[in-house]
C-alpha cells in the first residue's frame, strides 16, 4: 500500500505538470498500431492455475504478447482493441487440489503445469503531455477483456489430465509514453486495479471432474502487471 501511495502521489504530480503544459500528444483522427509485451511471475493472486490449489511452494512464469489497434476520436482520447496471447508454465510443490463442486480433494507433489490462453479486449486511453514538445507523457488505460485457456498437468500420480479456464477482467493501468521518433512511441504501463471473474473446469480421462468459480479484486501496484509496448502512429 505504501508503494501504491507513492506511485499515486508521483502520478498526481505528473498530471499537474501535464495540466500546466496543456499540450496535445495525439490529435483527433490519428490512429496507431502496435504491440505490448509482458513477462509475469505466477502467484496465487494472479493466475487461474493457482485457483484450485493451496500451494506450499510454487514457481513459474507467463509470457504475453498483445497486438493492438487504436483510433483517436478526439485530442488525447482514443479507443482501441487488442488480441492477447498467453503462454506459461509452473512447478507446484506439495499442494492440495480442492474441487469444490465435487467435494473432492487430493495431494500432489512436483506437479508441472503448462498453459496457453488467448483473449481479446477493448480499451480506452487518455494522454497527458509532460513537455512543451509533447514527446513525453502519461497514459491512462481502462480495459475490458475476456480470455479462455487450457492448462495441462504433468505428474506421476493419477489425477487431473487438464483443465479449461475463462476470465472476464476489468483493469485500470496508468503509465508513461515516450516518442522515440516522430511516429514511433514506446510505453510502459502498470496495472493498478483489477476486478475479474474466473472459472476453471477440470477433466480426467475426457470427463469433467470438478471446478471452481471466483470473483477477485486487486487494488494497488501489481508488479506482475507490467507491460512494455511500442506503437506506430499515423496522422490524419
Amino acid at each position: 500500500m505504501r508503494k501504491a501511495r507513492i506511485l499515486l502521489a508521483a502520478m498526481s504530480a505528473l498530471l499537474m505538470t501535464a495540466a500546466a503544459n496543456a499540450q496535445v500528444m495525439v490529435q483527433k483522427g490519428d490512429f496507431s498500431v502496435g504491440a505490448q509485451f509482458a513477462h509475469l511471475k505466477l502467484d496465487s493472486d494472479n493466475s487461474e492455475i493457482m485457483l484450485l490449489v493451496n500451494p506450499v511452494s510454487a514457481q513459474g512464469k507467463i509470457s504475453q504478447f498483445s497486438p493492438f489497434f487504436e483510433y483517436t476520436y478526439k485530442d488525447d482520447c482514443s479507443f482501441g482493441a487488442r488480441v492477447q496471447y498467453f503462454s506459461g508454465a509452473a512447478v507446484l510443490d506439495n499442494i492440495t487440489i480442492d474441487l469444490l463442486s465435487e467435494g473432492l480433494s487430493f495431494d500432489l507433489s512436483n506437479l508441472n503445469t503448462h498453459m496457453k490462453r488467448i483473449g481479446a479486449s477493448v480499451f480506452h486511453r487518455n494522454y497527458f503531455a509532460l513537455d512543451p514538445r509533447s514527446r513525453v507523457g502519461i497514459i491512462a488505460d481502462e480495459s475490458l477483456s475476456f480470455s479462455e485457456g487450457r492448462i495441462e498437468y504433468d505428474n506421476s500420480k493419477p489425477g487431473m489430465n487438464y483443465s479449461t479456464s475463462g476470465k472476464l477482467n476489468f483493469a485500470f493501468s496508468p503509465g508513461l509514453v515516450f516518442y522515440v521518433m516522430n511516429r514511433v512511441s514506446a510505453m510502459l504501463t502498470i496495472s493498478m486495479a483489477n476486478v475479474s471473474y474466473n472459472t476453471v473446469k477440470c477433466y480426467t480421462d475426457g470427463s469433467e471432474s470438478g471446478g471452481r468459480s471466483k470473483f477477485a479484486a486487486r487494488f494497488g501496484i501489481d508488479l506482475t502487471g507490467i507491460n512494455f509496448g511500442v506503437a506506430f502512429h499515423f496522422k490524419r
